[in-house]
């Protein structure tokens, strides 16, 4: 019976282990959109592995006209915003009511290996005149870039906690595993 009881401890903490695991896989990136040209546009996009090969962003924006209520374009280009390749590399849904959400196929690794910045255009008649635009970097806390207005994001570090708390959790079943065996052999 006691061996029972020992094997099903071992088994619900590697079950508990691996769900920290899975947990702490989960990536997420911030990124701040600036305003340009005087729009009042700002805001931020949310960048989240969905997974191997997906993302999902998500932007919001605030300020500029009525409710932006027009549909903007906005895309992720090579480059930052103070040096933007006009040519799209992966569009996003059209912003609307200073919303938009997308699933991209995309791995966020490949979006931190190289500059990219995520840039929401005036109108599909205006796709010329940038309004707002923020540099994706890697997941660190950093400071607001010189000259272009946008702010390295505030990271995804806080997935580690579900780790954490799993290899906690895992040290006190294995201890009292222990303490089991101990007492069985006393």
């Amino acid at each position: 019976m006691k061996k029972i009881s020992i094997l099903g401890l071992l088994v619900a903490a590697l079950a508990v282990f691996s769900l920290g695991s899975s947990r702490a896989a989960d990536e997420s990136i911030t990124v701040t959109l600036a305003a340009q040209n005087a729009s009042g546009e700002s805001g931020t996009a949310t960048i989240t592995k969905v997974s191997d090969g997906e993302v999902k962003v998500v932007v919001n924006l605030s300020g500029g006209p009525a409710a932006l209520s027009e549909p903007q374009p906005i895309h992720i280009h090579k480059g930052t915003c103070a040096q933007l390749d006009p040519k799209p590399t992966y569009p996003l849904t059209n912003m609307v009511s200073g919303k938009s959400e997308t699933e991209v196929m995309v791995n966020i690794a490949d979006l931190t290996k190289e500059p990219y910045a995520i840039n929401v255009h005036k109108s599909a008649a205006e796709a010329g005149v940038y309004v707002s635009c923020g540099d994706i970097h890697a997941m660190t806390t950093g400071t607001t870039s010189a000259g272009t207005g946008s702010t390295l994001p505030a990271s995804g570090n806080g997935n580690l906690l579900p780790l954490l708390g799993g290899m906690l959790l895992l040290a006190l079943i294995l201890t009292g595993v222990g303490v089991t065996l101990r007492r069985t052999r006393a």
